[in-house]
């Protein structure tokens, strides 16, 4: 079921809806990830940030911004609990 919004996000993990998130997870390339509450962006830019690093990316060479300092302080958690929960290259 699509929500019907500007993002064009599926519930229940559509085909179309994975592939956009793996467009945007890509780090080789820019991003800008707008979406409504609970869409999915953290997840997107944590993927991005975490791919990034596995392919070389030094953390003082990635910049990811975010709208307020609690969002920013949640993104930067959800990195650093990947790095700890032992994330690695598949």
């Amino acid at each position: 079921m699509c929500d019907g919004g500007a993002t064009g996000m599926c519930h229940g993990g559509g085909r179309e809806a994975r592939a956009r998130q793996a467009r945007a997870s890509n780090p080789l390339s820019s991003a800008f990830v707008s979406a409504n509450a609970g869409s999915g962006k953290t997840h997107v830019l944590v993927q991005r940030v975490i791919r990034r690093m596995l392919r070389g990316g030094q953390p003082e060479q990635i910049l990811c911004t975010n709208v307020t300092k609690a969002a920013a302080a949640n993104l930067a958690e959800r990195v650093l609990l990947a790095q700890a929960t032992g994330v690695r290259r598949q």
